[in-house]
């Protein structure tokens, strides 16, 4: 499943904007996350990003790439937690919507001391404005 890995990838360069700031997300070098993104536009045949000295954006080609790898990294998720229920574990999703007073302060520092913050990750979804989600596991 090589392929889920290279889909976070792009999905991280979009989620963050720039190489260099995906590859610190994702623990890897900007100049090996940028080679995947070349290799990926030659296999394809186009350009999925159009480079600018302050980021990335997605081309068209890019745009329609992007559904695709959301769908199936979605999957990925449905099916991993289809296997876990089998296993007995249930996972879930949780959003969370504060004010900017309280998501730059109070929930982090209770998150951040709580057992959970190993589930605990940053998202940008609107412009440079982060929201942050938690991922609980629940034990019955």
């Amino acid at each position: 499943m090589k392929h889920l890995r290279l889909f976070k990838y792009v999905d991280a360069i979009v989620r963050e904007g720039s190489v260099r700031r995906a590859a610190d997300k994702l623990h890897i070098t900007a100049s090996a996350l940028d080679r995947r993104v070349q290799d990926l536009e030659d296999e394809l045949g186009s350009s999925i990003f159009e480079r600018h000295p302050r980021g990335m954006r997605l081309t068209a080609a890019g745009e329609v790439f992007l559904v695709y790898v959301r769908r199936h990294l979605s999957d990925m998720q449905r099916l991993r937690s289809e296997i876990d229920s089998l296993n007995g574990v249930r996972r879930g999703q949780v959003s969370l919507a504060v004010s900017p007073a309280l998501a730059s302060d109070f929930i982090p520092r209770i998150i951040n001391t709580s057992e959970v913050s190993p589930f605990f990750r940053e998202e940008n979804r609107h412009g440079q404005q982060k929201c942050r989600s938690l991922n609980i596991v629940i034990y019955s």
